[in-house]
């Protein structure tokens, strides 16, 4: 019942989540992420009221942009702190932040952070995004331990120049961190125009 409940990008969510959590005994903290959400959602409600025919308030309920969290929090049965959230093309730095601050904060030993996100509908084709695949990981995250063989990431960011354009011609950001975070290799860098993020993979700690 769940399955046909949830779209295609909840679905994707939640088998990513799940597989992550598969040898967790504890109830986790987790932060769901994503630039768009369930907006295909919202606009399929917004063409059938543009072409005269009533909103469903079931696609409604499940067109927020905490659907996936929620409903993965209730079908877990998951009472641990949970947050989702948007960061615009900075969408999973400002989630990896915020496992970051429940984590040094006590509130969290550990988070998972999930990662969902699809283009957008055809009509936006030409709108400047930095999703163009549809894509969902999840990832772990525990504050490093002396002695631990696990892939340690590092963020960390600064002002922009105040001449700088928003650089997002790398496509999909967030799997260039992805694929730092499995494979190596050079810092990933997003620059928003504002703040310039920059990735690294086993750095020493901040």
């Amino acid at each position: 019942m769940m399955r046909r409940r949830l779209s295609r990008l909840s679905r994707m969510a939640f088998r990513v989540a799940a597989d992550c959590l598969s040898e967790e005994q504890d109830a986790i903290a987790f932060v769901f992420c994503s630039r768009y959400g369930e907006y295909h959602r919202s606009y399929g409600i917004l063409e059938n009221l543009a072409a005269g025919e009533p909103a469903s308030a079931a696609a409604f309920s499940m067109s927020v942009h905490n659907t996936a969290a929620s409903l993965f929090a209730i079908e877990t049965q998951n009472t641990a702190q949970a947050t989702a959230l948007s960061g615009g093309e900075a969408t999973l730095e400002a989630a990896f932040l915020e496992a970051w601050s429940l984590m040094s904060d006590g509130a969290a030993p550990a988070v998972l952070v999930v990662y969902h996100d699809e283009p957008l509908p055809e009509l936006y084709r030409d709108s400047a995004t930095t999703v163009r695949n549809s894509a969902a990981f999840a990832m772990l995250l525990r504050p490093p331990e002396s002695g631990d063989d696990v892939p340690e990431l590092q963020l960390s960011w600064g002002l922009a120049k105040e001449s700088a354009v928003a650089n997002c011609d790398t496509p999909d950001p967030a799997l260039e961190v992805l694929r730092l975070l499995l494979r190596g290799g050079d810092p990933v860098v997003l620059d928003t125009g504002r703040l310039i993020w920059t990735w690294s993979r086993n750095a020493a700690a901040a």
